[in-house]
């Protein structure tokens, strides 16, 4: 389970390259959860559908409600991905 940074100064998508770091070190029959930015669902640049590809084969994504961080202080809408490692090969 992991919630990875959704942007950094000079990388506004440095969530997906932590998704995907993950997602090659899991072992075979290891699942992913992640909470990522819903951006996740509509972006249509290389990389969102390259990793939108990734977790729509392998599992899935639930929208989170709109107030789901709204304690830490943030309006940030967002998705729980899910994905399950059937094999190791990529």
């Amino acid at each position: 389970m992991m919630n990875p940074p959704f942007a950094l100064p000079g990388q506004p998508t440095i969530w997906i390259s932590h998704v995907v770091t993950v997602w090659t070190m899991l072992a075979a029959q290891a699942q992913l959860i992640a909470i990522a930015p819903s951006g996740f669902t509509f972006r249509r640049d290389k990389n969102h559908e390259s990793i939108r590809q990734l977790i729509t084969t392998s599992g899935g994504y639930e929208d989170l409600p709109e107030d789901s961080f709204a304690e830490s202080g943030t309006g940030a809408r967002t998705v729980l991905l899910h994905a399950h490692r059937t094999d190791i090969s990529g």
